[in-house]
């Protein structure tokens, strides 16, 4: 048998079985009634999608879906499940050489579920279709909570109450594309309620709560949101609103904490606790040009010395931990910080000197690079 008449027996094969192969995948990782409604569409989704990769016209195997397809999030959740689902029935059911000629093609089939998961999650197909009506809603309940303004129309997307606000402010790299991130967070279903807006370079996101929230779990909340979007390490600043009427004032304090990481290469999300020294450095440049200016000498002997001294802190002032993160020997180290005490006239052994290297360390990281700029 050849490739294309593998496929094409596969597709008879899924077809035929189609009630069995949806219903294991409910059992085993499309739980939800939602999920359930929407699986035999996407099961027809991958159906098509590896019929056209038969189609000799099309060449590259082009997908021509329904609007609701790239408009409904759960069918991008469903479609690598039953993808994986429909495999292991093949894997399950499908013996001798026919069952060695699919091995043949399992990169194939993958490649095409994978390719039409990427045409929903990322609207491939149609640029346009990456802003739907429902997003474009949610985006519109941003602004107006941002502006301090009244919902719109019935407020919240599910018309619900909220238990307060996470905002979240994300400075994206140049080169980033902010939209494909946002709709790969607007079709997980967990984050469906997500309050998205576009201000310049960043992005604000709002996540309603639905029950009380402690202050240490926002930043995990932020940290999964950030996640979802598979967009790597990214500065990000995170407030919490109790009412409507706080998202303004936690919208800027996120943007503030955010700016803070920006400027520091801190490519995580933070709350305010996590950078008020960081913060008060940022808004006073004459204090952090003053401190930065204490570590000078140290920088002029050629950065080890930084180095040593932040290793030195961080670790905690344990020496012997130092050395070896460092790779030096313990006798070195010393070595070295009494270098930081002749040339700082600040001592490691005062908790009012650790004290000022510590912030001096981060004053000295604003101080060079508006030095270099």
């Amino acid at each position: 048998m050849s490739d294309d008449e593998v496929i094409a027996a596969i597709i008879d094969i899924l077809v035929r079985n189609e009630p069995d192969i949806i219903s294991a995948a409910l059992r085993g990782g499309l739980s939800g009634e939602r999920l359930g409604r929407v699986a035999p569409n996407a099961f027809g989704y991958i159906v098509e999608t590896l019929q056209s990769d038969l189609d000799a016209s099309s060449g590259t195997g082009e997908i021509h879906l329904p609007d609701e397809a790239y408009a409904n999030g759960d069918i991008a959740t469903a479609v690598p499940v039953l993808g994986a689902g429909a495999w292991r029935f093949l894997v399950a059911h499908v013996k001798g050489e026919q069952r060695i000629a699919m091995s043949r093609v399992a990169d194939r089939f993958f490649a095409a579920v994978y390719r039409l998961e990427r045409a929903i999650v990322a609207g491939l197909m149609d640029e346009s279709r990456q802003s739907s009506p429902g997003l474009d809603r949610r985006g519109a309940i941003a602004e107006a909570l941002i502006a301090g303004r009244p919902l719109p129309e019935a407020g919240l997307v599910d018309g619900s109450a909220t238990d307060g606000y996470v905002t979240i402010c994300i400075g994206f790299s140049s080169g980033v594309d902010r939209r494909a991130c946002l709709h790969r967070l607007a079709v997980a279903p967990r984050w469906q309620h997500v309050l998205p807006a576009f201000q310049e370079q960043d992005l604000v996101l709002i996540v309603p709560l639905d029950v009380p929230t402690a202050a240490q779990e926002i930043t995990a909340i932020a940290r999964e949101t950030l996640a979802e979007m598979k967009i790597g390490p990214m500065p990000a600043g995170v407030a919490y609103a109790l009412t409507d009427d706080g998202v303004s004032e936690a919208v800027e304090e996120a943007r503030m904490i955010m700016q803070v990481a920006r400027s520091l290469d801190y490519p995580h999300p933070y709350v305010l606790e996590d950078v008020c020294v960081e913060a008060l450095l940022v808004r006073s440049p004459d204090l952090a040009a003053r401190l930065g200016q204490r570590l000078e000498p140290l920088a002029a002997r050629g950065g080890y010395l930084l180095d040593t001294l932040r290793a030195y802190i961080a670790s905690g002032r344990r020496r012997v931990e130092t050395a070896t993160r460092l790779h030096i020997h313990p006798n070195t180290l010393d070595y070295r910080l009494r270098k930081v005490k002749t040339l700082t006239g600040l001592s490691i052994t005062s908790v009012r000197d650790v004290q000022t290297l510590s912030v001096g360390l981060v004053a000295w990281q604003l101080y060079d690079q508006s030095g270099d700029d």
